[in-house]
């Protein structure tokens, strides 16, 4: 049975794995540990996903990030930003709004998705958000059905500094 957890080394050999899959279709996010960093690295990476410090410039903990596995599997991970980055950076909340995720390549259109993100927004709704926004870019059909799928409401299409997302609000 899939479920979120915290990001450990038991699944390192997986997330590797997920991440050349990625890498080779460039869907890697330039904040991601290269798959073929030396095995220290690696663990310092995923120490810092355990404690949710990931995304561009981090230096500290700013979300809640966990992997979805199921057994010794790697399927995805996802991550809930601090609330705190509504008033903190409006801007940047608007075109990326509370939660990210991606599916490792190899799980891709068997719903892990959705799954993953219907236990999100149980976190969220348990850490008292009362509402969550997540956007995706305009062609990343996948990402709207996944985000349709687990209840999303269609709020917009919004121009993020020249960059067009479409917009889905999840009420808690």
């Amino acid at each position: 049975m899939a479920e979120l957890v915290t990001p450990a080394l038991r699944w390192a050999i997986q997330y590797r794995e997920a991440l050349t899959e990625a890498a080779i279709r460039s869907e890697c996010a330039p904040w991601d540990p290269s798959p073929d960093c030396s095995d220290e690295a690696m663990a310092t990476a995923i120490a810092e996903m355990a404690e949710g410090i990931w995304g561009p410039g981090a230096t500290e903990p700013s979300q809640v990030l966990r992997w979805w596995v199921d057994g010794d599997t790697y399927l995805g991970r996802i991550s809930l930003r601090f609330r705190s980055l509504r008033e903190t950076n409006p801007t940047f909340y608007a075109g990326h709004g509370d939660i990210g995720y991606d599916v490792a390549p190899a799980a891709r259109g068997r719903g892990a998705g959705t799954a993953m993100l219907r236990a999100m927004l149980e976190v969220a709704r348990d850490l008292g958000y009362p509402d969550v926004l997540i956007t995706c870019d305009v062609d990343n059909v996948a990402s709207r059905r996944v985000m349709e799928k687990a209840g999303g409401q269609f709020v917009d299409r919004y121009d993020d500094a020249g960059e067009f997302v479409l917009r889905y609000v999840f009420p808690l």
